[in-house]
């Protein structure tokens, strides 16, 4: 590795109005770290009172304890960042968390993007239940180099400082520690110190963790507000890297707008033009309040993530539970620097036993910005909306995952291509695992952006990858969405049937509307629109007037019907698309002054839904459109209409009124630019 590129003495500028983690007495050290092309990151992990602040004090000169209450408690509250130089003049950055377990929470946001712990362990007094939690932790998050400090030499005496060195050893066996080196320290008297910090460069000159992804993405583990720079986000980068000026987003957030501009950067005190991941950075954004942006937010390349409450998890249950896993059970899931509510869904399994993994589906009670490989844990409850010990943890899989049957034998098929893919640099195993993600998907196809978020690779990446796909991948330009060959073959025998079955439930129709046969096929509208013209031009199917199509062997008896019913089964055979009065007199060759009487008798007997502006939809095919606007609901939570519209695969022409009236309805309630479901009455 290169020597440090930019050392300086840290300046500890005067908060401006607020620091998110303690809005009074707020004062932070912005520091980072850069050496050569990558960066390192040390940090504390141990039981309270066992010397973890004063050890970092000892080795750095830096007083990371700085709020009021820490001081007068003795106990770290929040996250303390310091530099520190190595014997070679080598600068890494250190990261203090508490060990209180009341600030577990706090330890977890600490711990992503560390890539050594120095494990703290009080020689008077051994290992210690936070001791063995904090172990844990930092396992579970992929920390694969520590070292241990056994502190407080001078207090404990040589057999004591033996009996607890014995204690670590026993504890760490089979661990990521197993074999680190046991450094017995004092950081009142000094003893040791200096052979800790050969320890440290020691275990970082072995191979460094790989920075996987292109796109930039940091969680915030705090937002300042900073007389000069304006409002600045600090955090460890996980992936990408950032340069000033350049656009970023914030999110989970609620507003409309939540993108900003870097305004600078700074790392160790230095302004730089561009971080990368595995730094520690200050960025000062451009374009955003400090009261918009909160500790828990991610700030990432646009485009990178999108907020979701659903994400796919390989799951490793903490072998020190005593009992099983069941599904359905409730956790509190750590990701970045946020933490929220889950219920766990296992696949395959209904429990799986402590030391084993396992599949599952995580559903959030608030949306979270996450990565595909990212880091996670779970943590069980004691109490209602208390959280207790550490359960486990692991990586996530999909973080936009589509429904599926958790007994489904191709549902775990899926994941495991997805793990190959996480487990491996090879692009086979990335290829492998996007044709499992379009295969799965069928006639409806995969965008191409979901796409690239999910596999966590750039949309240029994506298509060199589908190059080299085991399943033969087609990508639709005008719709941007791929789909398997396979699927497009066998969708026109599918559309065929789907258009024959209407005719046989609708006798008295003209014709079918393609929107319905994509929808009783499941398929894209764009790519069953190309396939319902190669069957027309085939000979298979005709047009019918009105944009209907039909089996060229149909013959409606418009001639035998009323008016009422051929206007009726006219709408029911539009499904979400129906034809107004004018194409319906036309259509069904009646006078468009009866075709109007006609539409305001079929609303009033109930058979139709008057939208307004002269648009009425069929009864069946209103309610079909609402029972799938409320599943689309449950799943997602608040809906855009640009992501309603996607689902439909109508226009805005229909759309819009069809959304209006569920509004008027009650089904429905408008919330900034989308909608949920409007909260049931008890």
């Amino acid at each position: 590795m290169g020597r440090n590129v930019g050392v300086a003495v840290p300046r500890a500028p005067r908060v401006g109005h607020r620091d998110q983690d303690r809005p009074s007495e707020a004062r932070e050290t912005i520091v980072s770290y850069a050496v050569g092309k990558m960066s390192a990151t040390v940090g504390t992990a141990g039981h309270i009172d066992h010397g973890k602040t004063s050890l970092v004090r000892a080795l750095t000169g830096v007083e990371t304890d700085r709020l009021p209450e820490e001081k007068k408690r003795g106990i770290t509250i929040a996250l303390g960042f310091a530099p520190l130089t190595l014997p070679s003049g080598r600068q890494i950055g250190m990261v203090d968390v508490p060990g209180h377990e009341r600030f577990v929470r706090t330890m977890v946001a600490g711990a992503v993007g560390i890539d050594v712990a120095l494990l703290v362990v009080a020689a008077d007094e051994g290992v210690m239940p936070q001791t063995r939690e904090h172990l844990e932790v930092c396992g579970l998050l992929g920390v694969r180099r520590g070292v241990v400090a056994l502190t407080k030499l001078d207090k404990a005496g040589p057999e004591l400082a033996e009996l607890a060195a014995a204690d670590v050893e026993e504890t760490i066996a089979g661990t990521f520690l197993e074999g680190a080196p046991i450094v017995p320290c004092s950081a009142r008297t000094g003893e040791g110190l200096e052979r800790l910090r050969e320890a440290l460069e020691a275990t970082l000159d072995g191979p460094e963790p790989a920075r996987g992804g292109v796109r930039f993405f940091q969680p915030i583990d705090r937002v300042l507000s900073v007389k000069g720079f304006g409002t600045v986000v600090t955090g460890t980068a996980l992936s990408g890297g950032l340069s000033t000026g350049d656009e970023v987003e914030y999110g989970p957030g609620r507003s409309r707008e939540t993108r900003a501009r870097v305004r600078s950067l700074q790392a160790f005190g230095q302004e730089v033009t561009r971080v990368s991941g595995g730094q520690r950075a200050a960025i000062a954004l451009a374009g955003v309040d400090s009261h918009e942006i909160k500790v828990g937010q991610a700030l990432f390349t646009p485009g990178a993530a999108v907020p979701t409450r659903r994400i796919a998890l390989r799951l490793r249950y903490l072998a020190s539970r005593a009992k099983a896993l069941k599904t359905g059970a409730r956790v509190m899931l750590h990701v970045g620097t946020r933490a929220v509510e889950a219920g766990l869904t296992l696949y395959g399994t209904d429990a799986v036993e402590p030391g084993e993994e396992s599949f599952a589906l995580g559903r959030l009670r608030e949306p979270v910005v996450c990565l595909p490989g990212q880091r996670f844990i779970i943590r069980g409850f004691d109490a209602p909306g208390k959280a207790g010990r550490t359960l486990g943890g692991g990586q996530i899989l999909d973080p936009e995952p589509p429904r599926r049957r958790r007994a489904d034998p191709a549902a775990k098929r899926v994941l495991a291509r997805l793990c190959g893919a996480l487990d491996s640099d090879e692009a086979s195993a990335k290829a492998e695992a996007l044709a499992a993600l379009v295969s799965e998907t069928g006639a409806r196809g995969a965008q191409r952006g979901a796409l690239a978020r999910r596999l966590g690779v750039s949309q240029n990446r994506l298509e060199k990858l589908s190059s080299k796909s085991p399943e033969s991948l087609v990508r639709l330009a005008g719709a941007d969405v791929f789909v398997t060959s396979a699927a497009v073959d066998a969708l026109e025998p599918a559309i065929l049937s789907a258009v024959r079955q209407f005719h046989s439930e609708q006798a008295l129709a003209p014709g079918v509307a393609p929107a319905e046969v994509a929808t009783r096929v499941g398929g894209l509208p764009e790519l069953v629109e190309r396939a319902l013209k190669q069957r027309i031009r085939a000979g298979d199917l005709v047009a019918a007037p009105g944009g209907l199509v039909k089996d060229a062997h149909f013959r409606p008896a418009a001639g035998t019907m009323s008016a009422k019913e051929a206007v009726r089964a006219a709408l029911e055979a539009g499904g979400l698309e129906a034809p107004g009065a004018t194409e319906l007199s036309r259509t069904l060759e009646l006078q468009e002054r009866e075709v109007k009487t006609v539409l305001s008798a079929l609303a009033r007997d109930g058979d139709a839904v008057h939208l307004g502006k002269g648009l009425y939809f069929g009864r069946q095919a209103y309610e079909e459109a609402q029972r799938r606007l409320v599943g689309l609901a449950e799943e997602e939570g608040l809906m855009t209409t640009a992501r309603v519209k996607e689902a439909f695969g109508i226009s805005r022409k229909y759309l819009i009124p069809l959304l209006e009236s569920f509004d008027r309805r009650g089904l429905t309630i408008r919330d900034g630019d989308g909608r949920r479901l409007r909260a049931r009455q008890p």
